[in-house]
């Protein structure tokens, strides 16, 4: 089980790097300039992804794994937290106002 996570800025503009490098490192997904994985693995090509985007109005993405879908459904919140649509929430704000964010 994973969640990932999004915040966004609607309307923001943030360029996009044209192919990017994605790696797991501590159980993470993380995204590495091509300085810095010719840095870690000399000689090495990477494999890139590029999604044909120019700019993005994503500010913080993450993906958290662990089995956390057991305490989730424990402490009430894996409808919350894997499927909000579910619960009436689409939105960030949504999820504040819900008040399971102060839970």
């Amino acid at each position: 089980m994973s969640l990932d996570v999004m915040l966004t800025i609607p309307g923001a503009r943030i360029p996009v790097e044209e192919d990017r490098i994605f790696i797991r490192e501590d159980g993470q997904q993380k995204s590495l300039t091509r300085a810095e994985w010719d840095a870690r693995y000399p000689g090495r090509a990477p494999v890139t992804v590029h999604d044909g985007r120019e700019t993005t109005d994503e500010v913080f993405t993450a993906n958290i794994t662990h089995n956390l879908g057991e305490m989730a459904r424990q402490a009430g919140l894996y409808g919350v937290l894997w499927e909000p649509e579910t619960c009436g929430i689409q939105t960030a704000v949504g999820f504040a106002g819900s008040g399971l964010a102060h839970a």
